[in-house]
C-alpha cells in the first residue's frame, strides 16, 4: 500500500509538471513566432544574454542558451524520508541567417 501511495504521488507530480512544461513552451511560442525573420541576433542577447554557445555555418549559424538547476526532493517512504535529486533545466535553440542576422526559427526544451 506504501509503494502505490508513493507511485500515485509520483505520477501525479509528473502530470502536472507536464501540464506546467507545455505552459511554458505556449508562452515562449508566443513571445518567439512573431520574431521570427524581424528580430536580429543582436536584439535576441539583449532579451537573454549572450548564448551558452554558438557554432557558425555558411547560410546560418545557431546560437543555444541554457540552464540546468538541481534540486533536493524529499519524500517519506514507510519511517523513512528519501533524498532525490532532480534536474530542471531549459534550452532554447535560435537559427539566425548569416548575412541578415535575422531570426530565421528556433527551438526550446524543458527538463
Amino acid at each position: 500500500m506504501k509503494h502505490f501511495v508513493l507511485l500515485a504521488i509520483l505520477a501525479i507530480t509528473l502530470f502536472s509538471a507536464c501540464a506546467t512544461q507545455q505552459n511554458v513552451y505556449d508562452r515562449v511560442a508566443a513571445r518567439m513566432n512573431p520574431l521570427i525573420g524581424k528580430a536580429t541576433y543582436d536584439d535576441i542577447i539583449s532579451q537573454h544574454g549572450p548564448p551558452a554557445n554558438k557554432a557558425n555555418g555558411d547560410a546560418i549559424f545557431v546560437a543555444v542558451w541554457t540552464t540546468n538547476d538541481t534540486k533536493q526532493v524529499y519524500a517519506p517512504v514507510g519511517q523513512f524520508l528519501v533524498q532525490a535529486p532532480v534536474s530542471h533545466g531549459y534550452e532554447m535553440r535560435c537559427t539566425f541567417d548569416s548575412q541578415t542576422q535575422l531570426l530565421k526559427g528556433w527551438k526550446y526544451r524543458e527538463w
